[in-house]
């Protein structure tokens, strides 16, 4: 599925966080191209830029138990640098507040992660 026959790239923070989006597009999400890269980290290179496909909606997903400045200031150049490419049609920002799992729970109305998931723990499930 795409944003009216537009495709869709995920940046996710993880691992964690890439085989859970792995699991639920199509069912629960859009479907897309999935990159592991932590936007509070590390900088969007111009190479990046240019494998996105024309009309792309770019997906962020990232943790937001970071208080450091500098953090903080590449997550706002690297949103303002994605703005900015030709190729993006709309970004959408997905901050993780609590853990990834945590964020599961409250989001659903799950009691625990090991009910999201039958016959896997909490700890099966971040492997």
């Amino acid at each position: 599925m795409k944003i009216k026959n537009n495709p869709v790239q995920y940046f996710v923070e993880g691992e964690t966080e890439k085989a859970f989006i792995e699991q639920i597009k199509n069912k629960y999400i859009l479907s897309g191209k999935i990159d592991v890269l932590n936007i509070l980290q590390n900088d969007i290179k111009n190479s990046r830029l240019m494998s996105i496909k024309p009309n792309t909606t770019i997906i962020l997903i990232f943790d937001t138990d970071v208080q450091e400045k500098e953090l903080l200031n590449r997550l706002a150049q690297n949103i303002k640098i994605l703005k900015a490419s030709k190729h993006i049609k709309e970004i959408i920002v997905i901050p993780q507040v609590l853990n990834f799992e945590d964020e599961l729970v409250y989001a659903t109305n799950i009691k625990s992660i090991e009910k999201f998931i039958p016959n896997c723990t909490k700890k099966e499930f971040k492997s």
